[in-house]
């Protein structure tokens, strides 16, 4: 078993520093998107640094394979990154929503940030590939072939990286979870493959470890710190949700929050939606009195549904909420109550796209 797990370890890692790759591209979008939206440019940017990234990193990482092939360097390598993922809670607080701030030029903004919080680990990840290349010690005669496996299985790591954490992570464990997860990960994976476990090495891991976690929650205590009107902050498969009290003119609203777009909010004294423009939506009346059913596209926070069936007690609403982590959220924060003249239709509205 051993003997198997030493043969193919390359390939392990090679497989797992690939997934890790895709899984830090795809956060970058829900780690930038409260302060700079997550609009085409978004993406462009975070794509196109993360590929600079990359090559710089391939680049290097052959560069410094050739100069010096041990395997203990690859482990460093990789316990380098394992740091700089966990430094990305705090730089968001420090760095992207300050720049954020300061800068007026979206594109700009954007690049920048992906420069500075998802450069380097992107970059020490894809310095793996090459430099385990070299490790594997191929002949001339089989160079080709030990390349493409390689190349594959990292490539392979991608795309399970990809769907792993669009379908199941990010929507079940949120942004700040996944980044502590794929620290230790990598952190772990590095240790595995470090050949000479001395005392002294042990003792440096460790110091390492105790350094990732507290710049890791010394990043989660600013973020609260900077940002005490945030009641929740969370991921859904379709974006980030903050729920923030806010003092306006006087009122205390809670407000629902999705990206940089605010979606609801509500009178916390009067528990009235706050957005008064959605009264207008009673003028269906001057065009039929006698409508009984209303079907409304988007819930948000349930605003004015719950507005619907306080002031029209004799008539249904069908509500199309596409994201059911919406619903949940108006329930427990907004006042939403289940109702037999409120019928959610989220669920059924997902199932419908699929079978498109």
């Amino acid at each position: 078993m051993k003997q198997k797990i030493e043969k193919y370890m390359l390939e392990c890692i090679v497989f797992v520093c690939g997934a890790a790759i895709m899984v830090l591209e795809l956060i970058a979008a829900r780690v930038l998107s409260p302060y700079v939206g997550s609009s085409n440019i978004i993406w462009t940017s975070i794509i196109g640094v993360i590929l600079i990234s990359m090559s710089l990193g391939y680049w290097y990482g052959g560069k410094l394979a050739d100069k010096n092939p041990k395997r203990n360097l690859l482990s460093n390598i990789i316990l380098l990154s394992a740091l700089f993922t966990s430094i990305i809670p705090l730089l968001e607080v420090s760095v992207v929503k300050k720049l954020a701030l300061l800068i007026p030029n979206l594109g700009i903004v954007a690049i920048l940030c992906s420069l500075l919080v998802f450069a380097i680990p992107s970059f020490l990840l894809a310095t793996i590939s090459p430099y385990a290349i070299r490790l594997k010690e191929a002949s001339k005669e089989n160079i080709g072939k030990v390349s493409g496996n390689l190349s594959a299985f990292s490539t392979l790591g991608s795309i399970v990286g990809t769907f792993l954490s669009g379908f199941v992570l990010i929507p079940n464990m949120g942004v700040k979870s996944i980044i502590l997860s794929l620290s230790i990960l990598l952190f772990l994976l590095a240790i595995f493959i470090y050949e000479e476990k001395t005392r002294k090495y042990c003792i440096a891991v460790f110091v390492l470890l105790l350094c990732m976690l507290g710049f890791f929650f010394a990043g989660n205590y600013l973020f609260t710190l900077e940002n005490p009107d945030i009641i929740l902050d969370t991921d859904s498969e379709y974006s980030r949700i903050w729920v923030t009290r806010q003092e306006i003119n006087g009122k205390s609203y809670q407000m629902l929050q999705v990206d940089t777009g605010l979606e609801s909010y509500i009178d916390e004294e009067t528990k009235q939606m706050g957005a008064k423009y959605l009264e207008y939506y009673d003028l269906f009346e001057c065009f039929n009195k006698e409508a009984n059913h209303t079907l409304l596209i988007g819930g948000a926070a349930y605003t004015y549904p719950r507005h619907y069936l306080d002031k029209y007690p004799e008539k249904t609403m069908d509500v199309v909420e596409i994201d059911s982590q919406m619903t949940k959220l108006a329930k427990e924060y907004f006042g939403l109550q289940d109702s037999p003249r409120l019928r959610n239709l989220s669920s059924r509205w997902k199932n419908l796209f699929k079978c498109m």
